[in-house]
Protein backbone atom coordinates (compact mmCIF):
# COMPACT_ATOMS: atom_id res chain seq x y z
CA UNK A 1 0.00 0.00 0.00
CA UNK A 2 1.51 3.13 -1.12
CA UNK A 3 1.30 6.24 1.51
CA UNK A 4 -0.66 9.04 0.58
CA UNK A 5 1.89 12.18 0.22
CA UNK A 6 0.50 16.08 -0.22
CA UNK A 7 1.67 17.98 -2.97
CA UNK A 8 0.80 21.72 -2.37
CA UNK A 9 -2.93 23.62 -2.26
CA UNK A 10 -3.89 26.24 -4.61
CA UNK A 11 -6.82 28.62 -3.22
CA UNK A 12 -9.48 29.50 -5.02
CA UNK A 13 -10.93 32.59 -4.38
CA UNK A 14 -13.65 34.72 -5.83
CA UNK A 15 -12.59 38.06 -7.23
CA UNK A 16 -14.93 41.11 -8.47
CA UNK A 17 -12.47 42.61 -10.82
CA UNK A 18 -10.11 40.33 -13.26
CA UNK A 19 -8.21 43.06 -14.66
CA UNK A 20 -7.57 45.45 -11.16
CA UNK A 21 -6.29 41.85 -9.75
CA UNK A 22 -3.91 41.07 -12.05
CA UNK A 23 -2.69 44.71 -11.97
CA UNK A 24 -2.41 44.13 -8.17
CA UNK A 25 -0.61 40.88 -7.71
CA UNK A 26 1.79 41.83 -10.87
CA UNK A 27 2.72 45.65 -9.80
CA UNK A 28 2.25 45.80 -6.23
CA UNK A 29 4.12 41.80 -5.01
CA UNK A 30 5.51 40.88 -7.99
CA UNK A 31 4.20 37.90 -9.05
CA UNK A 32 5.45 37.18 -12.14
CA UNK A 33 3.32 33.26 -13.37
CA UNK A 34 0.28 34.62 -14.89
CA UNK A 35 -2.22 32.04 -16.63
CA UNK A 36 -5.56 33.64 -18.13
CA UNK A 37 -8.67 31.38 -18.96
CA UNK A 38 -11.27 32.78 -21.78
CA UNK A 39 -11.42 36.18 -23.49
CA UNK A 40 -12.75 37.93 -21.87
CA UNK A 41 -11.07 36.41 -18.83
CA UNK A 42 -13.44 34.82 -16.25
CA UNK A 43 -10.22 32.65 -14.38
CA UNK A 44 -6.75 33.25 -14.00
CA UNK A 45 -3.56 31.79 -12.01
CA UNK A 46 -1.33 33.91 -10.41
CA UNK A 47 1.95 32.66 -8.19
CA UNK A 48 5.59 33.96 -7.28
CA UNK A 49 7.60 30.73 -6.76
CA UNK A 50 5.54 27.77 -5.24
CA UNK A 51 2.71 30.55 -4.03
CA UNK A 52 0.14 30.37 -6.23
CA UNK A 53 -3.76 31.31 -6.61
CA UNK A 54 -6.49 31.05 -8.39
CA UNK A 55 -8.83 33.67 -9.39
CA UNK A 56 -12.89 33.46 -10.70
CA UNK A 57 -14.61 36.65 -11.29
CA UNK A 58 -17.71 35.88 -8.94
CA UNK A 59 -18.48 39.88 -8.63
CA UNK A 60 -21.24 38.70 -6.25
CA UNK A 61 -19.93 36.48 -4.12
CA UNK A 62 -20.20 36.75 -0.27
CA UNK A 63 -16.68 36.61 0.79
CA UNK A 64 -15.52 39.79 -1.43
CA UNK A 65 -17.68 41.44 1.49
CA UNK A 66 -16.04 39.67 4.26
CA UNK A 67 -12.20 38.93 3.58
CA UNK A 68 -10.28 36.85 5.16
CA UNK A 69 -5.93 35.86 5.72
CA UNK A 70 -3.71 33.90 3.85
CA UNK A 71 -0.83 33.03 5.45
CA UNK A 72 2.27 32.69 3.34
CA UNK A 73 5.70 31.22 4.70
CA UNK A 74 9.08 32.43 3.76
CA UNK A 75 12.62 32.93 4.04
CA UNK A 76 14.07 36.31 3.37
CA UNK A 77 10.72 38.21 4.74
CA UNK A 78 13.20 41.30 5.21
CA UNK A 79 14.21 41.47 1.40
CA UNK A 80 10.13 41.13 0.26
CA UNK A 81 9.46 43.89 2.28
CA UNK A 82 12.06 46.01 1.35
CA UNK A 83 11.36 45.18 -2.27
CA UNK A 84 7.42 45.88 -1.70
CA UNK A 85 8.36 49.03 0.24
CA UNK A 86 10.22 49.74 -3.23
CA UNK A 87 7.20 49.06 -5.69
CA UNK A 88 4.78 51.43 -3.35
CA UNK A 89 2.56 48.97 -1.92
CA UNK A 90 0.20 49.45 0.91
CA UNK A 91 0.97 47.31 4.29
CA UNK A 92 -1.86 46.99 6.41
CA UNK A 93 0.55 45.70 8.80
CA UNK A 94 3.90 46.30 9.02
CA UNK A 95 6.89 44.07 9.66
CA UNK A 96 7.13 43.37 13.05
CA UNK A 97 8.50 40.35 15.64
CA UNK A 98 5.27 38.92 17.15
CA UNK A 99 4.46 37.92 20.12
CA UNK A 100 4.51 34.10 18.91
CA UNK A 101 7.96 34.95 17.55
CA UNK A 102 6.94 34.92 13.71
CA UNK A 103 8.29 37.85 11.59
CA UNK A 104 5.25 39.31 9.95
CA UNK A 105 3.92 41.56 7.77
CA UNK A 106 0.63 41.92 5.85
CA UNK A 107 -1.03 43.04 2.72
CA UNK A 108 -4.14 43.76 1.46
CA UNK A 109 -5.27 42.89 -1.98
CA UNK A 110 -7.65 44.36 -3.99
CA UNK A 111 -10.44 41.68 -2.98
CA UNK A 112 -10.22 42.75 0.32
CA UNK A 113 -7.62 39.62 0.87
CA UNK A 114 -5.41 40.21 3.86
CA UNK A 115 -2.14 38.31 2.68
CA UNK A 116 0.43 37.42 6.04
CA UNK A 117 4.08 37.01 4.93
CA UNK A 118 5.70 35.46 7.67
CA UNK A 119 8.81 34.26 8.50
CA UNK A 120 9.95 31.65 11.54
CA UNK A 121 13.25 32.98 12.41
Amino acid sequence: MSEIQFSHSVPFLPTADISATIDFYQEKLNFEDLWIWDDPPTVIRVGRGPVKFLFSLEPDHPVLNKGFDIMIFLRGIDQLYDELTERNTKFSAPLEKKPWGIWEFAVQDNNGYFLRFAEEK
